[in-house]
Formats: structure tokens, C-alpha cells, sequence
């Protein structure tokens, strides 16, 4: 059935002939077995014929959603390539054209998080398996 990765077909919609056939092609030295070099042959013989596929409206949109997110993570590196070069980025403007000016610049110290030792360890052990338990949710 298809739950286990199978073709989900039904006896009537493959005939006897058909499945002789495939057998023929899958056992090249005819010996009445099909090794896993014969199977995996087969395979890929038959994948470098297969037409290119069109890809599902959910593909696409997976494929749009990777470029756009790889076009994000080349803008921020390269502005970040720019900051290290010591080219400033331009400031920020308002809609009326005025400039957005940082009235004091913030310092590590500001936004410094100092935790005990133990706080972080236990907050890093949860992390940890929280990641664990989303994992296996996934396979």
C-alpha cells in the first residue's frame, strides 16, 4: 500500500505480462533473482530516460521561497562585508525624507545578559531537548 512507500496498484491494473516484463528487464544475467547491482542498474538507467518533470504548485513555492531566502542571506552578508570594509550603510529616512537619527549609540554593556552559571546550563538543556523531541516529530 502507498503508507509504505509502494506503488499502491492494484492487481487488476497491472497485468501478468507487464510485471514478466519488468522482471526480464530487472534480472539482466538471468540467473531467476534480481541482485541489488541489477536493481540499482535498472534504476538508474531508467531515471537518466525519464522526462523532466514539471514541478507541483507546492514546489514551486518552495523553490521561490529558497531563492528568496538565499537572496536575503546574500544582501545581509554583503552588508556586513561592507560594514567590516568600513563603508557605512546609508541612514534610514522617514517617509517624509527626513533622516532617522539614533539619539545615543548603544553599548554591549546595554544589552549584556548575565545569567549564573546553572541558569544557563539548565536554559541550554531544555533547548537541547526541545530540538530533540521537534526532531523526531519530524522523521
Amino acid at each position: 500500500n502507498g503508507s509504505q512507500g509502494g506503488l499502491s496498484l492494484k492487481p487488476h491494473e497491472v497485468s501478468l505480462e507487464a510485471l514478466q516484463g519488468l522482471w526480464r528487464r530487472l534480472d539482466a544475467d538471468c540467473s531467476g533473482g534480481v541482485s541489488i547491482d541489477e536493481f540499482m542498474h535498472f534504476m538508474r538507467i531508467e531515471e537518466a530516460a525519464l522526462p523532466e518533470v514539471e514541478l507541483t504548485a507546492d514546489e514551486k513555492l518552495q523553490v521561490e521561497m529558497r531563492e528568496a531566502a538565499e537572496q536575503q542571506a546574500r544582501e545581509a552578508r554583503e552588508a556586513a562585508e561592507r560594514r567590516l570594509a568600513g563603508h557605512a550603510e546609508p541612514k534610514q529616512k522617514y517617509a517624509t525624507g527626513r533622516v532617522i537619527e539614533h539619539i545615543k549609540p548603544t553599548t554591549h554593556a546595554e544589552h549584556e545578559c548575565v545569567l549564573p552559571f546553572e541558569q544557563l546550563r539548565a536554559v541550554v538543556v531544555r533547548l537541547q531537548e526541545t530540538m530533540t523531541k521537534v526532531r523526531t516529530r519530524r522523521l
